[in-house]
């Protein structure tokens, strides 16, 4: 059995439980929250043994294989610092920190501690992308991919995002089209540089 903990309890949270729940192999030992209450209903309605408010208590109770990382932007950062201390894989819902600063502390941090951390990019597994790149692949000629992005900050606003996750939103949730740049282009990327329009 692979033993999974969650960090956050909400929307993307109850995602997470449809799949593990979906797979005998994964046993889903505890939830974690901000709100100790938050977590003991989510707790309680999917019968998840141990939940909380306290990320060391849940580390040490049940003692995971897997924990999976969903809580606001502004507080990933300092939950996946936290992590890298215990010796399990962490799955991190996008974005892995506010800034490319942040992330690249991440990633120094973990190499130094020999951690594990992923970043959950799901929508390469999406069916649009899927039928996208089984049509491009039988093409060898050359390829022009443009990207665009459209962002609602009044939206991320409406929705309870702090200021410091707006005014870096781009970066908080655009980083899947980054990403489609990975797999859609071929060759290695030579250069990335950003312009203000």
């Amino acid at each position: 059995m692979i033993k999974i903990l969650i960090v956050g309890a909400g929307k993307i949270s109850e995602n997470y439980i449809k799949v593990i729940k979906a797979f005998k192999n994964l046993k889903l030992v505890g939830i974690i929250s901000r709100s100790k209450e938050s977590s003991k209903k989510k707790a309680k309605y999917h019968k998840i043994p141990y939940y909380g408010n306290s990320l060391k208590s849940l580390m040490i109770d049940t003692k995971p294989d897997i924990v999976i990382v969903c809580v606001s932007p502004n507080n990933t950062k300092d939950i996946c610092l936290k992590l890298l201390k215990y010796k399990c894989i962490v799955l991190v819902e996008k974005p892995l920190g506010l800034s490319s600063e942040d992330s690249k502390e991440i990633l120094t941090k973990s190499i130094k501690s020999k951690s594990k951390i992923f970043v959950a990019l799901n929508r390469r597994f999406f069916q649009s992308t899927k039928t996208l790149k089984k049509k491009i692949s039988k093409n060898n000629h050359k390829r022009v991919v443009v990207i665009n992005d459209q962002e609602d900050t009044l939206a991320a606003k409406k929705n309870g995002h702090s200021k410091k996750v707006i005014d870096n939103w781009m970066y908080a949730n655009s980083i899947h089209l980054i990403d489609y740049f990975t797999f859609l282009c071929r060759g290695k990327i030579i250069n990335v540089f950003t312009k203000k329009i």
